[in-house]
């Protein structure tokens, strides 16, 4: 089958385009910076010679027209990561719906069957339910930019889905693994501050782990022409916060202190950053999305993914530890910070 990829030059979807080759696949790329193809998926030991690179961005019809011409299917894991400008991240929104619109309605123009949407859990948490499923309602109204643009991107799919198309959504939950060259994901990017700070400020809940190269394995799983629309909750392993912090100690092999503070004081204080960046523009892990995912963390029913494309994922541990490796690898922590992970 030769599939499509937009954001294969990102960090799912570099995975994604290893793990297609692996398969048997022909893959093209659609890429804003054809050059990043050798950084990024070469990286990953992939002779870049094998695939095919199309020149474009997502929101460019003619260039995403032509990128589809000729291919099976199309796996659309490219999205714009909300700026930290407010006014720049609610553009991003309208980015990444139009940018979904354009290459799902290019595939289905073109016959493509699946057409692979990659969503996130983002898009229907709700600390009301048990457990999450991939039918829950979509955060349309969520202030966050983020959350919005992945649900209502989410929509267009689902559109689509109720018209019959042959259109598959995948929500995975904290994607966290191996770099791809200096691209390490945005989950661990808050691994890399506890490392820099050196303590970690603990309370309930955890993080729905999914291994980049298990997503990617769920992701080719799903190119069976002729199913329909489907939907698939890959969240991952809930991993208690405790667990976290001694996953950091054994594979650091340093102390790190833990602080313990309750759920809602992580949820004010991304509340009242969110408030902050509306007016001036500062990164900080700390936001009330995530702090809201990370303290009221629950269970995924990621069943369909066991059951219907026999995918098993590896242990969340292992996969915690391939990304604090990883951090220093890419340079985004000191030897003195990795500890042990830097011998």
């Amino acid at each position: 089958m030769k599939v499509l990829v937009t954001g294969g030059t990102g960090f799912v979807g570099a995975h994604t385009v290893a793990a297609l080759l692996d398969a048997g696949h022909e893959v093209r790329v659609l890429a804003r910076r054809p050059e990043r193809v050798v950084s990024t998926i070469g990286a990953l030991g992939v002779d870049v010679a094998t695939v095919d690179v199309a020149e474009g961005d997502m929101t460019d019809a003619d260039a995403v027209a032509r990128a589809v011409k000729g291919v099976d299917a199309v796996i659309h894991s490219a999205a714009v990561v909300a700026a930290l400008d407010r006014r720049q991240a609610e553009r991003s929104v309208d980015t990444n719906v139009d940018g979904t619109r354009i290459v799902i309605d290019a595939a289905v123009a073109e016959g493509c069957d699946p057409i692979v949407h990659v969503s996130s859990i983002a898009a229907v948490f709700t600390p009301s339910v048990e457990v999450v499923t991939a039918d829950l309602p979509l955060m349309t109204a969520a202030d966050n930019p983020y959350t919005r643009s992945k649900a209502l991107a989410d929509q267009v799919a689902r559109d689509r889905q109720s018209a019959g198309r042959p259109v598959t959504i995948v929500y995975p939950g904290g994607v966290i693994g191996p770099p791809v060259g200096n691209v390490c994901g945005d989950a661990a990017e808050g691994f890399a501050s506890i490392l820099r700070i050196g303590f970690l400020v603990l309370s309930e809940g955890g993080i729905n782990v999914i291994d980049v190269r298990d997503l990617a394995a769920v992701l080719v799983a799903t190119l069976t022409p002729g199913r329909g629309p489907r939907r698939y909750m890959a969240g991952g392993t809930l991993v208690p916060m405790s667990e976290i912090i001694a996953t950091f100690r054994r594979a650091t092999g340093k102390r790190i202190p833990a602080v313990r503070a309750p759920g809602s004081v992580y949820r004010g204080l991304g509340a009242t950053l969110d408030a902050m960046r509306r007016v001036v523009a500062f990164n900080s892990p700390f936001t009330a999305e995530g702090m809201q995912l990370l303290t009221l963390a629950k269970d995924t029913d990621d069943s369909a993914v066991h059951d219907d494309l026999g995918i098993s994922y590896r242990p969340a541990t292992d996969t915690l530890t391939d990304a604090l490796r990883g951090l220093y690898a890419a340079g985004r922590v000191t030897a003195r910070q990795a500890g042990n992970l830097a011998r």
